[in-house]
């Protein structure tokens, strides 16, 4: 059986925009993608430009599961399949930073 993934798309030139971090209240820190959300680059946007940039590209945001995905995909890329004790190890290590 092939089960189909989340971030499958039967769609091409959909971007995506993944909200990373808030800076001084001021910037907006972003992963932005193009058909496939594993793939992004990072970016750095004051609100407005944010704004105007996800509308000029009809950015759409990441679900939360996506988000999960993307997550667990970097994992398995990173360090070998995930399992429980990695994903805790990187929580804990991700903590101390």
């Amino acid at each position: 059986m092939n089960k189909k993934s989340l971030l499958d798309s039967d769609q091409t030139n959909v971007t995506h925009v993944r909200v990373t971090n808030i800076r001084n209240n001021q910037f907006v820190e972003f992963d932005f993608s193009l058909d496939d959300p594993t793939i992004f680059i990072e970016l750095v946007m004051p609100f407005d430009m944010y704004k105007a940039f996800c509308k000029k590209h009809n950015a759409i945001e990441l679900t939360p599961e996506q988000e999960a995905q993307v997550d667990l995909d970097t994992l398995k890329w990173r360090y070998g399949e995930p399992d429980a004790t990695t994903v805790q190890r990187i929580k804990n290590s991700n903590k101390s930073k």
